[in-house]
């Protein structure tokens, strides 16, 4: 038998599975949204590539005056694309498919780039290849208006590991783009170069997000491991050596239990099982206990305990329970305030010691002699 007892340490396994398994729930719903949605990539820290970045063909302003209109009829091949290099076009297609997925890097692009307007990748069908159009609206219409240029590392191995995230495996992307942003337009030396170590930023919230989950469940094998560690024991602590408290409750509990969900009543201890951990308070420790009410769209009951030690408890449950567990624990212990007011909340907290004479005096009287209920109390 482990050293806290069968029932403690029963609370202890249940609890720590129930965590270890309700987080790895969560975890893999965050790894089906993340992935569903194309907002996690393989390289979520993108270091510069070991060669250069494709330059334009010029430096400079690139003329927009006079924009070639174009098709997908009209760039069949690699070498019109490169006729066109750094030349601006009004690229028009209708069935153009929309990504959904934000543009890399975006606000390292230029000064004019926008995070509001999100940005996303588009892929354009062009003789069984794809070129990708990066467009200056998150929601374009048939027509684009941009600068031609070599499609880079970053923009390629992005649109890429996006298309392999949602089961397409095998696609050919031409080597050019349709660069639609504002920036494309200036033609400067090094315009398109990417800094080092940019964390891309679904990937940061995607880590922050697992972080809880993994760490709850990092916790719950820990508890397995070693019970200490369990709430449950923390609270134990509070009133004397687990050990002895721990075969107390199991001698208790064979002699009998009555139960008003979620509650467990022996004759000296309150027990209350939850998801993820386990209420235990010794019923001569109570001094008061009262109804809580939380009125929301609706209404909703909880149990509040305190103990001598100032320390508050509190579960949920209906109000049928809430009405019969308060029942219970002052049938076992008539002497404990029940209810709540102001002046008692005021007692309590500003001269709890007094407050405790008094249930002490209250139990005194009780015990004096039989029939002998204790008086009301009045703080």
């Amino acid at each position: 038998m482990s050293q806290y007892g069968a029932v403690i340490q029963h609370q202890i396994e249940r609890t720590s599975r129930n965590l270890i398994a309700a987080n790895i729930v969560l975890l893999l719903l965050e790894f089906a949204y993340f992935g569903i949605n194309g907002l996690v990539v393989s390289n979520s820290i993108r270091v510069a590539p070991t060669r250069p970045t494709p330059k334009l063909a010029v430096t400079g302003p690139v003329d927009t005056s006079h924009p070639k209109r174009i098709t997908p009829k009209d760039v069949t091949s690699e070498g019109s694309l490169k006729q066109l290099n750094a030349h601006a076009v009004e690229y028009t297609d209708s069935s153009i498919v929309d990504l959904k997925f934000t543009v890399w890097n975006l606000s390292q692009r230029g000064s004019h780039s926008r995070p509001d307007k999100l940005q996303s990748y588009h892929l354009s069908a062009v003789n069984g290849k794809m070129l990708v159009v990066i467009p200056d609206d998150n929601n374009p219409g048939p027509k684009y208006r941009g600068v031609v240029r070599p499609l880079d590392d970053q923009d390629r191995n992005t649109v890429s590991t996006v298309l392999g995230s949602r089961g397409v495996q095998k696609i050919a992307l031409l080597p050019y783009v349709v660069d639609c942003l504002p920036e494309a337009f200036d033609q400067s030396p090094g315009r398109f170069e990417v800094p080092t170590a940019t964390i891309h930023l679904p990937n940061m919230l995607f880590l922050l997000l697992t972080a809880f989950p993994v760490w709850n469940i990092v916790r719950g094998i820990l508890r397995l491991k070693d019970s200490s560690t369990h709430p449950v024991v923390r609270r134990l602590g509070a009133y004397g050596p687990v050990d002895e408290m721990c075969r107390h409750i199991d001698t208790d509990w064979v002699a009998g239990v009555v139960t008003v969900i979620p509650a467990k009543l022996t004759q000296y201890w309150l027990i209350v099982p939850t998801f993820f951990t386990c209420i235990v308070v010794p019923l001569d420790e109570i001094v008061w206990i009262y109804q809580r009410t939380y009125v929301t769209k609706g209404r909703s009951f909880a149990v509040v305990v305190r103990d001598r030690r100032g320390r508050y408890e509190e579960f949920t449950c209906g109000m049928f329970q809430v009405n019969k567990i308060i029942s219970q624990v002052t049938k076992k212990r008539p002497w404990i305030v029940s209810g709540y007011t102001g002046k008692l909340a005021v007692q309590f907290s500003s001269n709890r010691a007094q407050f405790i004479a008094d249930v002490d005096s209250r139990q005194q009287h009780y015990l004096s002699g039989p029939g002998h209920q204790p008086p009301p109390y009045t703080p």
